[in-house]
Formats: structure tokens, C-alpha cells, sequence
């Protein structure tokens, strides 16, 4: 044999095609879940601390069933979402400081006649607020409690 079979040369190129393909969607699906704030890594098996799972490199390479795949994704995606949303509420910017400070100090009414739309924004920050003191004290006595 003077050369390699030309289905073979083909096969090899489709291939090549679809792998191409599976990277590009992969690093796609990638960027959607860290757009979300969470890692990777949670997904992969490869997170140590909390909640993890290797349902994302079941899927990269073929494994196992997908819906149990997404099924298992889902949970851990959740979860870090949802942690990293009550994580980042107390995150305010230096702007948005200043409005919980003036709502505080009682210039509600101020900013009602000056600017409505920033008198709206200022709400839903301390509404924001209100949320995770909240939730932070039911966590707090629901720990008291164990």
C-alpha cells in the first residue's frame, strides 16, 4: 500500500471538523457559566471547597447520560450562583454608598423632587440591603439554633 485509503483521509478530516466544532460550543458554554459567576472548576471536579461535580467533563468527553449530566450541573450551578448573589449585595460601589447615605440621613424626599429616576435606583439598593440583613440574621439564628 502505497498510500493511506482516501475514506480514511475523509474521516479524518469530518473529524477534525467536528472537534473543532465541540471546542468552540465548549468554550461558548464555558463563558456562559463564568459570566454567571461561577468556576469552572465546581463543574469539573477539580473545586476542593463546597459543592462540586464532573458532570461538564462527562459531557466534554461523551459520558454517562446527558440529562443526569445537566441534572448534576444544574444543582452546583445553582447553588454558587445563588451564593455569589448574596456574597456580592454588600459590594457597593462608592456611588451607590453615597445614595444608601443620603437615603439614611433622611433626604428621601430630596431626591424624590430632584431626580426620580436616581431616587429609584437608591431604593432598590437599600431594598437590596434590607434583603441580606435580613437574610443574614435568619442564617445567624438558624445556626444559634444547631
Amino acid at each position: 500500500m502505497k498510500q493511506m485509503p482516501s475514506i480514511l483521509k475523509n474521516k479524518l478530516r469530518r473529524l477534525q471538523n467536528v472537534c473543532i466544532k465541540a471546542k468552540t460550543l465548549e468554550r461558548e458554554v464555558n463563558e456562559i457559566i463564568e459570566s454567571y459567576g461561577v468556576d469552572l472548576d465546581c463543574l469539573c471536579a477539580c473545586n476542593t471547597d463546597g459543592m462540586n461535580t464532573e458532570a461538564l467533563t462527562h459531557i466534554s468527553y461523551g459520558e454517562g447520560d446527558v440529562e443526569d449530566n445537566i441534572k448534576s450541573i444544574e444543582e452546583v450551578f445553582l447553588y454558587y450562583v445563588n451564593k455569589n448573589k448574596v456574597e456580592n449585595i454588600m459590594e457597593l460601589t462608592k456611588e451607590e454608598c453615597k445614595i444608601v447615605l443620603e437615603l439614611l440621613n433622611g433626604y428621601a424626599d430630596k431626591l424624590m423632587c430632584k431626580d426620580k429616576l436616581y431616587a429609584e435606583k437608591s431604593f432598590k439598593i437599600v431594598g437590596r440591603m434590607v434583603k441580606y440583613i435580613v437574610e443574614t440574621e435568619i442564617n445567624n439564628k438558624e445556626e444559634n439554633k444547631l
